[in-house]
């Protein structure tokens, strides 16, 4: 395990809270357990906004959760959290960081979702910290799954990266379009922003995934623009209060909002 000093660094840099550079150190560790786990490896495809932040932009916002889905439906919840023990006996061993499971924040309805209880570099109780893994079942994939390399931010990771099965940049932003339909979260929209705006990535030509996605989640595609505009004034209100401890630097709402309406004719 690294010393505080190296989390606190880290921290000073990037001008965030030293506990949120402390739950990245976390997850990567958490990470590099997994791609050494024989089935969980094979299995989970590693998506979301944390998927941007440890595979293709090592610049971008840092993340509170780790997202996967699962590639084979056969496997059962209770085989998933028993291989995550071996995930955490690893990192205890390798890392002597405390990974513990919190039985009580375990929710299963299909998918799974459940929380790690951790002492980091930061040291404090292990039941004041945690990180949330989500397994999502049944979801059907537009692109192929990718082999990519880890980013790595911390001294006692291996020098030589390990790779993990992951979702494609198109894969990502057809999610983050379905779940902008849904849910109403300021990092959906940080996200389809960065992906049209700086990656250049053009809704229209994945105009024909999109839809197969979101019907896939109930969405009616042709109502994705109004849709999103209607949650523009429940997005703002949320923007600092839930970005502020990931971005250092959030650009200001109106000009993230107005520059993303572009790219929601398809």
């Amino acid at each position: 395990m690294i010393h505080a000093k190296e989390i606190n660094a880290v921290a000073a840099k990037n001008k965030l809270k030293d506990t949120q550079i402390e739950k990245d150190y976390i997850l990567s560790w958490i990470l590099f357990g997994i791609a050494g786990n024989e089935l969980l490896s094979k299995q989970l495809a590693f998506k979301g906004g944390t998927v941007l932040k440890k595979i293709y932009f090592p610049d971008y916002r840092f993340s509170e959760d780790l997202d996967f889905t699962l590639l084979d439906e056969k496997i059962t919840n209770e085989e998933l959290l028993h291989e995550f023990e071996k995930v955490y006996a690893f990192v205890k061993e390798e890392a002597n960081i405390t990974l513990q499971l919190d039985v009580a924040n375990t929710h299963i309805s299909g998918s799974l979702a459940f929380y790690i209880n951790y002492i980091g570099p930061l040291l404090g109780n292990l039941n004041n910290r945690n990180a949330k893994i989500d397994i999502t079942r049944s979801e059907k994939l537009e692109y192929p799954v990718e082999q990519r390399s880890v980013f790595i931010l911390y001294s006692d990771l291996p020098e030589q990266s390990f790779q993990l099965q992951c979702y494609s940049l198109s894969e990502v932003l057809v999610e983050k379009m379905t779940a902008l339909m849904g849910r109403t979260e300021p990092r959906d929209l940080f996200d389809f922003w960065y992906l049209t705006e700086y990656e250049g990535m053009d809704t229209r030509y994945h105009k024909y995934e999109f839809e197969r996605k979101a019907k896939s989640k109930k969405h009616d595609p042709m109502l994705f623009e109004e849709k999103v505009l209607a949650k523009e004034k429940n997005l703002k209100q949320g923007w600092e209060k839930k970005l502020t401890n990931q971005v250092y630097e959030l650009p200001e709402f109106d000009a993230v909002f107005r520059k993303a309406k572009r790219h929601f004719k398809l």
